[in-house]
């Protein structure tokens, strides 16, 4: 006789297993942006000294861009082949309005991510 226990233990394993392997790989390969300065969607009185992003786990930050009004900003960046959670970058003096970061990294397993977000001076 074909016992159906069987079959439904090990389908049931095997679906847990591979939800943990997913959900395992996916938080390893997507480092997300935890903290910035200046903040997501801040208002400002005045411009920042520095730019500052801090991710969950280390990434290399292999690129960074500063927009205002969609022209780009020159920004002191160079890519390091280094890991590292905080990345810390000097901001020329910036006028009011809103500005756009856009970064992109890479994770220890070569996986990218990238994000934008906008902060106002006013």
């Amino acid at each position: 006789m074909f016992n159906l226990q069987r079959p439904l233990q090990f389908s049931t394993s095997l679906f847990i297993g591979l939800s943990l392997f997913t959900v395992s790989s996916y938080s390893v390969a997507h480092s997300r942006l935890i903290q910035s300065v200046p903040a997501v969607e801040s208002k400002l009185a005045k411009s920042p000294s520095h730019l500052q992003l801090v991710f969950a786990d280390p990434v290399i930050l292999a690129g960074l861009q500063l927009y205002r009004q969609q022209q780009q900003m020159t920004l002191p960046f160079k890519v390091s082949p280094s890991l590292n959670r905080k990345f810390q970058i000097a901001m020329p003096a910036l006028s009011q309005g809103l500005y756009t970061v856009k970064w992109k990294t890479l994770g220890a397993d070569g996986h990218a991510m990238n994000g934008t977000y906008t902060f106002t001076i006013q």
